[in-house]
């Protein structure tokens, strides 16, 4: 298994544009890199107290292969943790609780309390390699209902990506 580590800084309330920076690349064997692209920081925008804010955005993994795999991207966060049971962004002493979702549909689920796994599947050799992306969309839903004062709230999200060749 090869490990990509995305340390990211996520959700900054009121503030004006964004950055996606965060790129990596890995060889993962002779013939096959995959790398994935993670938004550096997120501008959520105002957060509406009465509704609430949902904000998307995404994940986007690729791979290239030039042999017949399957490769397995799983994708974890440190959120819902013992350390961290409910995500909050932060400004001083004030709080603004989210809830952090990869996926759509019925596909999506909370990220952090159970990997996401994603597969890329190259049926048979290829030359020139064929490059396969896909978009995992990413999703911030701040519940309304919390009277906080306006200001810049942040927080950080560790974001692990591990790539593995099927057996």
């Amino acid at each position: 298994m090869r490990s990509l580590v995305a340390i990211t800084t996520v959700f900054g309330f009121f503030l004006i544009g964004a950055a996606f920076a965060d790129t990596n690349s890995l060889a993962i064997t002779d013939g096959v890199t995959c790398q994935y692209n993670i938004p550096d920081t997120l501008d959520v925008g105002p957060y509406q107290i009465n509704a609430g804010t949902t904000f998307n955005t995404s994940i986007t993994l690729s791979c290239r292969s030039s042999i017949a795999t399957t490769i397995t991207a799983t994708m974890s966060s440190d959120q819902y943790s013992l350390a961290k049971p409910t995500p909050r962004v932060t400004a001083g002493t004030q709080k603004v609780d989210y809830n952090l979702f990869l996926g759509m549909g019925v596909n999506q689920q909370n990220f952090g309390g159970t990997p996401y796994i994603h597969n890329f599947n190259f049926p048979s050799a290829n030359v020139p390699a064929v490059v396969l992306t896909d978009n995992i969309p990413l999703v911030a839903r701040f519940p309304g209902g919390q009277w906080v004062p306006a200001g810049k709230y942040s927080d950080s999200i560790v974001i692990t990506v591990d790539f593995q060749l099927a057996n």
